[in-house]
């Protein structure tokens, strides 16, 4: 049936996106969870016990999952991703100098600036539960560029030994086989050991298709101008007569701009109605809780989707937990990817892949500087620090770690508190020095 689907499609020499996808469908060892499956590449989307077909389309277009998958995907595309390397005299610092910070910081290629790409990535992540990237080497061994794809353009080919090998249709019309040494994949829960990830559409296809349903039936409510379905009695009524009134009342009674209008009937003429009252459907309610049950889906609190109402004080609360339940997961996937792939052996001893939350964490400028000082008079940060947190000018007088409320040097702690030629912890002077 494949065949004859491909051979209807296209006739032409290269293979088309559904050539690839049907070998991946039907190759040995793919499942259901696996990137395609039979059902959704020959009627496309996949079926639901709601009656409505869900694809990757249809699901963005239910207001929950466009805002659950934009706010997470647009939230790890703000954090810089950068290349990290810790020594003991300054802990972790970010290594700007590294040959893969350009990529990661600014553009993964000239195609694909680095806020676009993270978040394609993370998109595909949580509705196809895989992404892929290609990435291309240098001759010296270092990372050049990296290419995102989206994933109905790959097809996986498990291995005897467990790896996978992949065939990625290029925007060229051509399919290319890649091995995993050459390609990041990026994958969600797994449930099975072919290295799969689980597709979010197609686990949760019932979810997804009662609330495009819900939203549907609300749609055509509005459409037929909020009344419900029914039919017309009419005693001693002709055909050419039946098709007048139909034609009247069908321009005079449907659409919402109708609604509420109180229609004129032909005598004898009696509408009966058949289907259920607004309170009986519970438009609102069904509608509320398949809104709930996508922010289970994606591990977004209701109240970051307009869901339930929050007060400022559990405000601050929400985020916290939304970076670490919701986000930190998703980073330390893609961090760990990215480590162990682009990184040779070597690198791996020395540097690190890492997100910078800070940008989330940012909260008003009363709170921000509260919490430098805090930092700064405890000797955890330098104020230099604080200053680059602020995007403030190097200050060389800030380099220096202070201590309580006289802001003195460390070393200087308790100086006069010692007797001369003395050193710290040495001295049993315990009065306090006179005024002078």
């Amino acid at each position: 049936m494949i065949s004859s689907l491909n051979s209807l499609i296209t006739n032409t020499g290269q293979p088309s996106l559904l050539d690839v996808e049907s070998r991946s469908a039907f190759a040995p060892g793919s499942d259901t969870w696996g990137n395609h499956d039979g059902e959704s590449i020959i009627i496309g989307g996949y079926s639901s016990t709601a009656g409505q077909r869900v694809t990757e389309t249809s699901a963005l277009s239910i207001s929950a999952v466009y805002r659950a998958v934009n706010l997470i995907s647009g939230c790890l595309a703000m954090m810089p991703l950068e290349v990290l390397r810790e020594t003991p005299e300054n802990g972790q610092q970010a290594e700007p100098n590294h040959y893969l910070s350009p990529l990661l910081g600014e553009s993964f290629n000239p195609s694909w600036t680095s806020f676009r790409a993270k978040r394609f990535i993370v998109e595909q992540i949580l509705l196809r539960g895989n992404a892929l990237a290609k990435y291309s080497v240098s001759t010296n061994g270092r990372v050049t560029s990296i290419q995102p794809y989206h994933w109905d353009r790959v097809t996986t080919m498990p291995q005897t030994d467990g790896s996978l090998r992949y065939l990625i249709l290029e925007p060229d019309g051509v399919t290319r086989e890649y091995t995993s040494n050459s390609v990041i994949h990026f994958r969600n829960l797994e449930s099975n050991d072919l290295g799969i990830g689980l597709s979010t559409i197609a686990a949760f296809r019932n979810t997804l298709g009662l609330a495009q349903a819900s939203e549907e039936a609300s749609a055509q409510l509005f459409g037929n101008g909020l009344i419900q379905p029914g039919f017309f009695k009419a005693v001693g009524m002709n055909d050419k007569t039946r098709g007048k009134v139909e034609e009247a009342l069908s321009r005079k009674a449907r659409g919402a701009h109708n609604a509420f209008r109180t229609p004129l009937l032909e005598a004898n003429v009696e509408y009966v109605r058949t289907g259920l009252t607004m309170q009986d459907l519970q438009f609102v309610e069904t509608r509320r809780m398949s809104l709930q049950e996508v922010c289970i889906l994606f591990g977004i609190h209701p109240a970051a989707m307009g869901l339930v109402t929050q007060t400022q004080g559990n405000a601050e609360q929400n985020a916290i937990e939304f970076l670490v339940y919701g986000l930190q997961p998703l980073m330390s996937n893609i961090e760990a990817e990215i480590h162990n792939t682009l990184l040779s052996s070597s690198e791996r001893k020395v540097y690190k892949i890492g997100f910078d939350p800070d940008v989330l964490l940012r909260t008003d400028s009363k709170t921000r500087f509260e919490q430098y000082a805090t930092g700064v008079t405890s000797g955890v940060l330098k104020p230099s620090e604080a200053r680059r947190k602020e995007n403030l000018p190097h200050d060389p007088a800030g380099d220096e770690l202070v201590a309580n409320a006289s802001l003195v040097k460390l070393k200087d702690a308790g100086i006069q508190w010692r007797g001369p030629g003395k050193t710290a912890g040495k001295s049993t002077n315990t009065e306090a020095p006179a005024n002078e």
